[in-house]
């Protein structure tokens, strides 16, 4: 990977980890269920609530902001 790759990679880490800082949790719909009864349609949606633990979005950033760091240096 050239080094405008990684600059690019290190700056969506540093968006991931503010981002994850900042909003801890992350919900994922998980099934999506349709029932027609005649003319009518009912809709079930299940999701799913995920923590992201502040030391990951911690690290996130930090990995992100020294990959940034040295594709600039190089």
């Amino acid at each position: 990977m050239g080094q405008k790759a990684w600059l690019v990679f290190g700056i969506l880490l540093v968006i991931a980890g503010i981002a994850a800082l900042i909003h801890p949790r992350v919900r994922l719909r998980t099934s999506h269920r349709e029932v027609r009864i005649g003319s009518m349609k009912a809709i079930e949606e299940t999701s799913r609530i995920l923590p992201i633990p502040r030391i990951a979005g911690a690290l996130i950033l930090a990995s992100g902001l020294l990959l940034t760091a040295s594709a600039i240096r190089k």
